[in-house]
């Protein structure tokens, strides 16, 4: 049998993946005094996985703006962020094991939208 010319990280064909987490949005918590709200999300432990990324696109209002992403390494089940309002968010995670190179798939995005002066609201 040949070895795949891909990395086992993204294919999955001789690791397999870890089970996929689900994220919640645990809260909103409106900080007025600096525009921004703060967002904790929570999820389930993953079988196999040792951390867990979570990677947040802040998306501008205007196209030619483009996006910014940024990514949260973590061991622990939550995550607090900052939202600063006026942006719109899509948020995914996914579960790694550092030990045998394996993950999960992503997520299912979370579309989150933070307004000037009502906070931060989970769009569906």
């Amino acid at each position: 049998a040949e070895i795949p010319a891909e990395d086992c990280l993204d294919c999955g064909r001789e690791t397999g993946f870890l089970p996929t987490p689900e994220m919640s949005v645990d809260g909103f918590s409106l900080i007025e005094s600096k525009d921004v709200s703060y967002m904790l999300l929570s999820w389930e432990e993953s079988t196999g996985a040792t951390t867990y990324q979570m990677m947040i696109a802040q998306v501008y209002t205007r196209e030619e703006d483009g996006y910014m992403v940024s990514a949260i390494t973590t061991e622990t089940l939550d995550v607090g962020i900052s939202l600063a309002h006026g942006f719109s968010y899509v948020v995914y995670l996914s579960a790694h094991n550092e030990m045998n190179k394996t993950r999960s798939l992503p997520s299912n995005p979370l579309f989150i939208h933070c307004g000037s002066e009502e906070g931060c609201t989970l769009i569906n």
